[in-house]
């Protein structure tokens, strides 16, 4: 079995995303089907900022990834059914619907630790 750690700072320094098999990315509090990570929880303004700046390289690093990756989360930012239907999409699926990866890193870093665009369009988790 292949698993193949990928350090993905910003939600925290210390996040990690694991790619299996090269087909199923877990991506803990980085990536979720419909936002990102909060750079900003426990964290002075100067610190949001430079983990916002880590994020946005983070997940574009995981966009590099083929876009048939499944992504599977480690929790949702929102209530979901107890159906026994896993909450997962393709990383594809997920670059399109979340408006965030398409801001330029300036803006990320500008608005993702003040939660503007969190608050606004709920792209966060």
């Amino acid at each position: 079995m292949q698993l193949r750690a990928i350090h993905t700072p910003g939600h925290t320094d210390e996040s990690m995303c694991y790619l299996l098999l090269g087909e199923v990315l877990f991506t803990g509090d980085t990536l979720f089907p419909t936002g990102v990570g909060r750079p900003d929880l426990d964290a002075s303004p100067e610190e949001a900022r430079a983990r916002a700046e880590a994020l946005y390289h983070s997940l574009h690093k995981l966009l590099a990834l083929p876009g048939s990756t499944l992504v599977l989360a480690g929790h949702t930012s929102t209530p979901v059914p107890f159906d026994r239907v896993p909450v997962m999409k393709t990383l594809a699926e997920v670059e399109e619907q979340v408006a965030l990866l398409h801001v330029s890193r300036s803006d990320f870093v500008l608005l993702n630790p003040l939660q503007k665009l969190c608050r606004t369009y709920l792209l966060c988790g």
